[in-house]
């Protein structure tokens, strides 16, 4: 099993500013992320690594951000509490790339291998996200879209 390192916040939203080409935001949140969907990480020995829940404003915004999908089109994905399978999958690459910055800050080598709905989630997933041994909780405020609230929890 790896080792998990937690980056600065500032790194988070350097590296999510330059996938989306907009000013990505990110700052501590108090709360943890009520999860709409879940990224979910594995160290290079397959063992899973760290899982990475955003709500359902954090799954639109920023997932409709990555492919300039109007603000009015998140905003009615997350008034119905369901972002979109497009912005799914582009949260999906986003949370693909926001790897980098773990992997930058030390620790072992993680990657994303999946992004599955919360429902979905295996016990071992959701003991991780709701007590792993490195937990962050943070907003991510996309520049034009809004805010939405991601947990990172890992071992």
């Amino acid at each position: 099993m790896g080792k998990i390192i937690q980056p600065a916040h500032a790194e988070i939203g350097r590296i999510i500013s330059e996938l989306l080409g907009k000013t990505a935001t990110v700052t501590a949140a108090s709360e943890p992320a009520v999860a709409s969907h879940v990224g979910i990480f594995l160290f290079r020995d397959e063992s899973l690594g760290m899982v990475a829940a955003g709500d359902a404003a954090a799954v639109a915004y920023s997932g409709s951000a990555l492919t300039m999908i109007p603000k009015g089109v998140a905003d009615e994905a997350i008034a119905e509490g369901k972002p979109t399978e497009m912005q799914v999958d582009c949260f999906q690459e986003v949370m693909n790339v926001v790897s980098q910055a773990w992997n930058l800050a030390g620790g072992d080598h993680i990657r994303l291998v999946s992004t599955k709905s919360a429902a979905e989630l295996t016990d071992a997933e959701r003991s991780l996200l709701a007590g792993g041994s490195t937990q962050l909780h943070v907003t991510l405020d996309v520049q034009g879209y809004g805010s939405g609230t991601i947990t990172f929890g890992g071992v």
